[in-house]
């Protein structure tokens, strides 16, 4: 019914805060960083979008900011591995996010990182089981449907193309997406790069 849309609206928000507050605990290096930090990533335009939007984005922050929340306090329980066998399920590509968190925890414990590799490859499982039961496909048909839409090139030049215009064209960087910023948006791609 119609009130879906808004509880929809509702969990992803308080998704999206969480992920914020998870992410700002993690990575602030003293509790008077902490606040500020939650303050500034829940509120920038774009997460604000995110939370709204009825996307998967907010879910993904949530479980990027507590999988980050858990390496840093080195909590190597069960809702660690929960958290990576959810990231595919969320979204496909989020399998690269996946990888990522397992480098860490590599370095920080071999033995974990095998708990974590055997979660995220029963969450990738999972999907092309569900992906067969309700298509009849492993893969996802939204992502082929989108490729046959778009016809994306992928020579080299293009590829190039897409990544200048990514960071400097009209930036994912910039706060918030405005004609207002199009002028400046290379330097905020700029600041992104430098910042990495």
């Amino acid at each position: 019914r119609s009130f879906a849309i808004i509880g929809v609206q509702l969990t992803a928000t308080c998704a999206m805060i969480a992920g914020a507050f998870f992410a700002s605990r993690a990575l602030a290096r003293t509790e008077n960083q902490v606040f500020p930090l939650f303050l500034i990533s829940g509120l920038v335009p774009i997460a604000l979008v995110a939370s709204y939007s009825g996307m998967e984005a907010p879910f993904l922050i949530f479980l990027i900011g507590l999988v980050l929340f858990l390496l840093s306090r080195q909590r190597f329980g069960w809702l660690l591995p929960l958290c990576l066998f959810l990231f595919p399920l969320v979204r496909p590509d989020a399998v690269a996010i996946s990888c990522l968190m397992l480098l860490a925890m590599f370095v920080v414990s071999r033995k974990y990182s095998l708990i974590g590799l055997l979660a995220t490859l029963l969450g990738v499982g999972a999907l092309a089981a569900f992906n067969l039961l309700t298509s009849g496909s492993v893969t996802v048909k939204t992502a082929r449907a989108k490729e046959i839409s778009y016809h994306p090139s992928f020579a080299p030049s293009a590829l190039f193309h897409r990544a200048m215009d990514v960071l400097f064209g009209r930036s994912f960087a910039t706060p918030f997406d405005s004609k207002y910023l199009y002028a400046i948006a290379p330097l905020f791609g700029v600041v992104a790069l430098l910042g990495v």
